[in-house]
């Protein structure tokens, strides 16, 4: 099973309730709303998930258990945070959690998954996994809260502030662990880049 395309995971339902609205709905026990809400997260969840994790069947169970303890703990969510914020949170949560278990059974493999959008032309199709190979692995050489800023903000589309909820740290420091992961990059992707 291969995880979801990065670049699809930034479409949002511009139809229908907020993500705020579904949530009120889930708290007065709208079973629909909730699958609505997983509807509209569960690529991007599984996605973020299968970065530190070693596979995609192992994201989707992580995806999963964030909207079964959405679903039992629903009436202690507070409405001023960021829905989609929370999802992240308890998603980086439960991805900590499942690394740290196995590190304790001492078998740590993690792997990056994604899949880039395909190219048109055979010297397209080198050159964009070249510059594939060589952004996923410079991207996974970075410190991991550089990383993790970056796939929130820049790659999930999430807010400074809503990344910030995520990572429970404060929005400048989301924004400081951002800029030096994209200066990072820059350097050591500089070959790629246009003059």
């Amino acid at each position: 099973m291969q995880a979801p395309n990065p670049f699809e995971l930034r479409t949002t339902d511009a139809r229908g309730p907020s993500d705020r609205q579904l949530m009120d709905a889930i708290m007065a026990d709208d079973e629909t709303a909730l699958g609505r809400l997983i509807d509209r997260h569960w690529n991007s969840l599984v996605w973020f998930a299968s970065g530190r994790l070693a596979s995609s069947d192992e994201a989707e169970d992580v995806a999963q258990e964030v909207f079964v303890r959405l679903w039992e703990h629903r009436k202690r969510w507070q409405s001023k945070d960021s829905v989609k914020a929370f999802l992240y949170r308890i998603t980086r949560n439960l991805v900590i959690s499942r690394i740290r278990h196995r590190q304790v059974r001492g078998r740590v493999e993690p792997e990056l998954l994604g899949r880039m959008v395909r190219t048109v032309t055979p010297i397209d199709a080198v050159v964009h996994r070249e510059l594939k190979d060589a952004f996923e692995k410079e991207l996974s050489a970075l410190p991991e809260r550089r990383r993790e800023a970056f796939l929130l903000v820049r790659t999930l589309g999430l807010s400074l502030s809503e990344a910030a909820e995520v990572m429970e740290v404060s929005r400048r420091t989301v924004a400081n662990h951002l800029y030096l992961a994209t200066m990072d990059l820059q350097a050591r992707l500089r070959r790629f880049l246009k003059p």
